[in-house]
């Protein structure tokens, strides 16, 4: 199952960092397991508005409330970052063409830059 969860900025550049690995939540409206992926989006309280910035992460472990000191309906989850992989998995036919094709152009410009100057080029090229 995937959540949209907002996310404050401090917490989500740590998260961003690779240094904050865990997420403490309110979980009384929603199931959260571990393998379900998160979706957290920057979220600026103050004015009430997300900036357009967004991770991704899996939850790897889940301390459910009533346990340990963790409050009934709150609980606390170890997150990752997905890797390329399972970022790949979870996009639409649309989106891993476009990829694709930036990937594509990313290693051939690498080897013969100036081959692909623009997207269009490569991706007529990964339809072949």
């Amino acid at each position: 199952m995937n959540h949209e969860l907002k996310t404050h900025p401090e917490p989500f550049a740590a998260i961003c960092r690779g240094e904050k690995r865990f997420e403490y939540r309110y979980s009384g409206d929603r199931i959260f397991t571990i393998g379900d992926i998160l979706l957290l989006k920057e979220f600026i309280p103050e004015t009430e508005t997300f900036t357009g910035e967004t991770i991704k992460v899996k939850i790897t472990y889940l301390l459910s409330g009533g346990q340990f000191g963790v409050p009934k309906d709150y609980c606390i989850m170890s997150i990752a970052p997905l890797s390329l992989f399972e970022e790949y998995e979870l996009m639409t036919a649309d989106e891993r063409k476009e990829f694709s094709a930036g990937l594509f152009e990313s290693v051939i410009n690498t080897i013969r830059p100036g081959t692909y100057p623009n997207k269009k080029e490569a991706l007529d090229e990964t339809d072949k």
